[in-house]
């Protein structure tokens, strides 16, 4: 058996208690703490991940009375046997005015709290591995009618690229733009390079990143 004298006990409680003994430690559970985050993230990452999110928001009309959402993604699946995924809504107005998923069909929709689920039947059974792209598209009445508004997108899971795109119709333009992390408790406004006129006179303003941080909320915030 290992025995250590009193003086060897007292020299190593001095060399964790020295500055280079705590900055090792804090280095050493700071890892830790990022291998358990890093597990408990891989747990809950969900049925898929998102190789690509591609959601545009049109504007079709300068008092905001009508809106139309097209969500875009490519996904992989983590798990087998899936026959449906699931989409979540929320905010003003009437939020599904007409909704429709391609391939798949919705079969159920309920409220859940703010927000509401609506249910998609795959009509097909997707094994871990297998790639699948979907869009959606739904019409919103009556949901951007204030002069500043926003969009929102919560990570549910892993993604890679995500982009939201916001038209604006020619007759009122977007005067300000900006994107708000809410966990990370950051905003930041979109330089001049996310904006773009088109030829028919509508307006583009587009945000974009990789690989968002799961189960961050970006907010894509305006003023027009």
């Amino acid at each position: 058996m290992l025995q250590i004298g009193s003086a060897e006990l007292e020299a190593i409680l001095n060399t964790i208690l020295s500055e280079r003994g705590l900055a090792s430690l804090r280095s050493y559970f700071r890892a830790l703490k990022g291998l358990v985050e890093e597990f408990a993230g891989g747990k809950s990452q969900g049925i898929y991940e998102v190789l690509e999110h591609h959601t545009t928001l049109e504007l079709q009309d300068p008092q905001g009375e009508v809106a139309v959402v097209e969500r875009r993604q490519r996904v992989r699946f983590l798990q087998d046997n899936v026959e449906a995924i699931s989409d979540h809504a929320w905010g003003d107005g009437e939020l599904f005015a007409e909704y429709t998923c391609s391939p798949g069909a919705p079969v159920d929709c309920y409220r859940d709290g703010s927000r509401y689920t609506t249910l998609i039947s795959l009509r097909q059974t997707m094994s871990r591995g297998d790639l699948f792209s979907f869009c959606i598209r739904r019409k919103i009445l009556k949901g951007f009618l204030q002069p500043n508004e926003c969009w929102e997108t919560d990570i549910y899971q892993r993604t890679r690229n995500l982009s939201v795109t916001i038209l604006f119709p020619k007759e009122r333009r977007c005067q300000r733009a900006t994107i708000t992390q809410r966990n990370a408790n950051k905003t930041v406004a979109l330089d001049a390079e996310r904006w773009r006129l088109m030829k028919d006179g509508r307006q583009k303003v587009t945000w974009e990143v990789s690989r968002p941080k799961l189960h961050e909320r970006y907010a894509l915030k305006w003023e027009w």
